[in-house]
This record gives C-alpha cells, sequence and structure tokens, in this order.
C-alpha cells in the first residue's frame, strides 16, 4: 500500500474512534497543559474558561467526555454538571470533575452524574485513559438498561 493510502486509512480510523472531550477550566495555563496532554493522547479537545461558555460548547458539540473545575468565575462546577446531563450530554458521556478544594461531601455530585472527582493536580498523561474507562463503563450500563 503506498503511503498515502495508507495515511488516508490511519485518519479514516481515527476520524470514527474520535473522543471529544470539553474543558472547563477557569486557569488557562493549566487548561491549555491539559489540553495539549489530551491531544497528544489522541483526543479532540474543546476549552472553555467560564460556566456559560462551557454549556454553550457542550450544546454545540456534544462531547463524549467534560472535564469540569468546581471553582469557576460565573458559578460552580455542581451547576454546569447538572445543566450538562439535564440538557445536552448522551448518557454515556463522562463527567470528571477537577478541583484543589477538599471534598467533604461527595453526596451531590453523585446526584447530578458526576463520574468521579480528582484533585488538582492531575497527571494530564493518565486523563485519556481514564476518560475513555469511564465513558466506556457508562456505555455499557446504559445499554444493559
Amino acid at each position: 500500500m503506498n503511503p498515502i493510502a495508507r495515511l488516508r486509512r490511519v485518519e479514516r480510523a481515527r476520524a470514527e474512534v474520535s473522543f471529544t472531550i470539553l474543558i472547563v477550566e477557569d486557569d488557562v495555563e493549566y487548561a491549555s497543559e491539559l489540553a495539549a496532554a489530551l491531544e497528544h493522547d489522541g483526543a479532540d479537545t474543546l476549552t472553555a474558561h467560564t460556566c456559560i461558555d462551557g454549556v454553550r460548547l457542550a450544546h454545540e458539540h456534544r462531547p463524549d467526555a467534560v472535564l469540569l473545575d468546581l471553582g469557576l468565575p460565573d458559578g460552580h462546577g455542581y451547576e454546569v454538571a447538572r445543566a450538562l446531563r439535564n440538557e445536552c450530554l448522551a448518557p454515556e458521556a463522562a463527567v470528571v470533575v477537577l478541583t484543589a478544594s477538599a471534598i467533604r461531601d461527595l453526596a451531590p455530585a453523585e446526584t447530578i452524574g458526576v463520574d468521579l472527582i480528582l484533585n488538582k493536580p492531575v497527571d494530564p498523561d493518565l486523563l485519556g485513559g481514564l476518560l475513555r474507562h469511564v465513558h466506556a463503563q457508562r456505555k455499557r450500563k446504559s445499554s444493559t438498561r
């Protein structure tokens, strides 16, 4: 097979298994670091720095996973998670919350469909596999219902 045909085949295969991650993080530098690592891992990324932009991007692009900071300048990450689960995410979409604070009560997160809470800083090289794993688990659960 010639190199151009091989490249096209690889691009088609990648497009078929595309995985889009929405990053909602007000720390611009940290968001860029996360996006770069996730893109290196083969994901497509979208980045928002406010609740409003995060919800807008989720409506427009229907991501497979959301990485969501709890402390955003225009609201709380749980509010965004609730809105995304109720309005636009597929049942199998993963929602992972990132926080620099200690979480004392996990009950609110569980009731609104947050899959995982991670303390910052998170190793960005591990996130792609983790998000795909959570997405696959949710997909299995939703297909057995």
